[in-house]
């Protein structure tokens, strides 16, 4: 099965700060079912948002000069891409009494940002592109002990790893870059591990 979705915001009455927004999704899923006791299902989706924002450079000069001054205008566009590949199982054994998930997912996300400029502003560099990768795996069981009564346990590990070109290497409230407070460091890499149990009673 394919599902597309979009959404297109246009703010054409503000002068400054958000522009547009543009979000695009589309997922490709595709489940296998070989038996009463098993079902398999792939998917992919890919995300897209995009948003536009406009302000301008301010000097020490008039203020109204400067608001109505087209080569003081600049303008930054960012746009996100996540695309996300996944897996879930659903598995039962002992004629039903034992059903068990395992699921994985794995996701890849790009940010560029680029500028255009008036004519009286420095010309603009587009940024370097902010990327992060993210995986997670989902194990769980519920046992049946009865009708009314279950068990279930799981285990899920999530691995998160981004590269920021903006805070790698400096530490928070670094002076390597001029005029500019570095309220973060390093970009994060992260690993978390969760651990469920339950006990269920069914009425």
């Amino acid at each position: 099965s394919l599902i597309a979705h979009h959404q297109g915001e246009d703010y054409d009455a503000s002068q400054f700060g958000l522009q547009e927004r543009d979000i695009r999704n589309a997922t490709l899923e595709m489940t296998l079912v070989p038996d009463e006791f098993s079902s398999w299902s792939f998917y992919y989706t890919r995300q897209e948002t995009d948003w536009l924002q406009a302000s301008w450079a301010y000097g020490w000069g008039n203020k109204d000069t400067y608001l109505t001054d087209p080569p003081q205008n600049w303008t930054a566009r960012n746009q996100d891409a996540i695309d996300t590949l996944g897996a879930n199982v659903m598995l039962s054994f002992m004629e039903d009494i034992l059903p068990v998930r395992l699921a994985y997912a794995v996701s890849v996300v790009n940010t560029d940002i680029s500028f255009t400029a008036g004519s009286a502003v420095s010309p603009p560099t587009s940024m370097p592109t902010i990327k992060g990768i993210r995986h997670t795996l989902d194990l769980s069981g519920t046992y049946r002990l009865r009708d009314d009564w279950s068990i279930r346990a799981g285990a899920l590990v999530e691995d998160y790893r981004s590269r920021d070109w903006a805070t790698d290497t400096l530490p928070p409230g670094s002076p390597a870059v001029p005029e500019v407070l570095t309220l973060s460091g390093t970009a994060p890499h992260s690993r978390t591990v969760l651990l469920s149990a339950a006990l269920n009673y069914h009425f």
